[in-house]
């Protein structure tokens, strides 16, 4: 006997990752929960008894391995307590045996989501699970629905431990067949306590897949999960969003999972107007996007980049929509020109295109008639759009009025209001004649813009607080003094430009150069 328990501490404790685990099960044997037998069995024998069922934990220490590396996404050293012995807290396991399923993605400092005990003692977590799903299946639908549960949860669980192979999927699915209702089975009184049962059964369920070994059975078991979670926007739209994120958070950034349930995470949030939730986690998308490279595909980047647009648009986040909606289209670059002619495509293109002639703030448009996708509208119908787009970029006012004259209806068909397209063009013009000078008279200033001369300054000052010239105005003299205007473009001509700016400005360091050596040298013949 001393030797049998002196060889498994050894061996254990050479396995352990975790100083709780350890003792967890230590005190099992000397509660006489456990036999020394169970516990020297291979692959961590924790073999737990209830009602006759008993659950072994993974066969081999290579395969816990293996599930812990897939699992621990937090990096918590102390995960395994969560996926060898379960999602529920018993009286004694430590709280940081539960820092592995956060209520958030993962890039923030891990909020710890509530689990309960459902049982007495040290039963095992999924039979404890069953057995609340017992009880509430009996509340909710009677004692036939809690038989027909019972039997198949005895016959599944019990093939579970019979299998030479432990493959705990039959009852992950039969649990999830059984928790459509649950979200329905929230009371009035003391509704918080059930939404911490449920939340804790969805985490015992989480925990299940990481047993998982068919790549294939585990992607039909994700989807059909976030299906489940997504499946109402008005029962607990809270819970199901949550339990979203901590489905994200199950597995690893490598694996091809995490993009398909940010994607459910995503549209759900958007649909139950609960968008500025996860609006903070868009700024880690790029980082993210770099962990989902290998296996994401064209066309999943572009819906998802299309969809990010469309909810930010839907939130009156216009300028961000515009700036997710340029990534979506960066995509086509280099693409077939079938691709990009598409009904949806073309659509997101004449979007694209409204958003920047409308938007205030977006006075570059060179990048924008750089995409293969503007320049494919441009031998289509809508070709005119384009056209418009290049007057923004190096046209001027007069180009803009006679745009209009020849193409009002265009303006109706889209949406596009005339005096705010004016008002951004009188801008651009104004830094078309800012460039290259020191000062500009406010009287020619208006002449360009189409102003009166006693309504110019107004259209300066806009000019300057937005960034399209930087300078001041000298009202006694009626000029503005340039120290820098905004480039519409950057072209041939542009390069010419700072290809002179920059040769006078070595000229001129050369000069200084020469200058503080002639004098060095003067001084140098004086001393001597």
């Amino acid at each position: 006997m001393d030797g049998l328990l002196a060889g498994w501490l050894d061996g254990w404790m050479n396995r352990c990752t975790d100083a709780s685990t350890f003792s967890i099960h230590l005190r099992l044997w000397a509660d006489g929960k456990i036999t020394l037998e169970q516990l020297s069995r291979p692959g961590f024998g924790c073999t737990l008894r209830r009602t006759g069922l008993k659950r072994p934990c993974p066969r081999s220490a290579e395969a816990s391995a293996a599930n812990f590396k897939r699992n621990a996404t937090l990096g918590d050293a102390a995960a395994p307590a969560v996926l060898w012995h379960g999602a529920f807290v018993k009286p004694w396991m430590p709280a940081s045996a539960f820092q592995g399923y956060a209520t958030g993605w993962d890039m923030q400092a891990p909020a710890m989501a509530t689990y309960i005990n459902y049982g007495e003692g040290e039963d095992d977590a999924i039979v404890q699970g069953a057995e609340w799903l017992m009880r509430l299946l009996q509340l909710q639908q009677g004692m036939d629905a809690e038989k027909a549960f019972t039997d198949k949860f005895r016959k599944e669980f019990q093939a579970v431990q019979d299998a030479p192979r432990y493959d705990i999927a039959p009852v992950f699915d039969l649990f999830v067949d059984y928790s459509k209702n649950l979200f329905t089975a929230i009371p009035e009184n003391k509704p918080e306590e059930r939404l911490k049962e449920i939340e804790s059964f969805f985490a015992l369920i989480l925990s299940m897949l990481s047993y998982f070994e068919d790549s294939e059975h585990l992607d039909k078991s994700t989807t059909r999960l976030c299906e489940l979670l997504s499946a109402d926007t008005e029962q607990q739209p809270e819970l199901r969003l949550r339990l979203l994120m901590m489905l994200y958070n199950t597995f690893s950034p490598p694996l091809q999972q995490r993009y398909r349930i940010f994607k459910y995470a995503l549209d759900y949030a958007a649909a139950a107007d609960m968008f500025d939730q996860v609006l903070p986690y868009l700024d880690y998308l790029d980082s993210w996007m770099a962990d989902w490279e290998s296996y994401l595909k064209i066309d999943e980047k572009r819906a998802l980049y299309a969809d990010i647009s469309r909810h930010m648009r839907g939130y009156g986040k216009k300028s961000e929509a515009f700036q997710y909606l340029k990534q979506y289209h960066g995509l086509f670059q280099g693409a077939a020109s079938d691709a990009m002619t598409k009904p949806e495509v073309v659509e997101q293109t004449i979007q694209l295109i409204k958003d920047a002639v409308m938007l205030p703030a977006v006075i570059q448009f060179d990048d924008v008639l750089m995409l293969d996708t503007v320049k494919a509208l441009k031998s289509t119908p809508q070709g005119n759009l384009v056209t418009l787009c290049e007057i923004f970029l190096s046209g001027s006012v007069d180009d803009l009025k006679d745009f209009h004259k020849k193409n009002e209806k265009l303006f109706d068909e889209h949406s596009l209001n005339f005096q705010e397209a004016m008002s951004k063009i009188r801008l651009l013009t104004l830094a078309t004649m800012a460039r290259g000078q020191s000062e500009l008279p406010l009287d020619d200033i208006a002449k360009r813009i189409q102003e009166s001369p006693t309504a110019v300054e107004p259209w300066v000052v806009r000019a300057i607080s937005e960034g399209v010239i930087d300078g001041r105005i000298d009202q006694l003299n009626r000029k503005v003094l340039v120290k820098s205007a905004f480039l519409r473009k950057f072209e041939k001509e542009e390069w010419n430009f700072l290809d002179s700016k920059l040769s006078h400005w070595i000229e001129n360091l050369e000069q200084v150069i020469k200058f503080l050596g002639e004098q060095k040298n003067k001084n140098e013949a004086l001393m001597a």
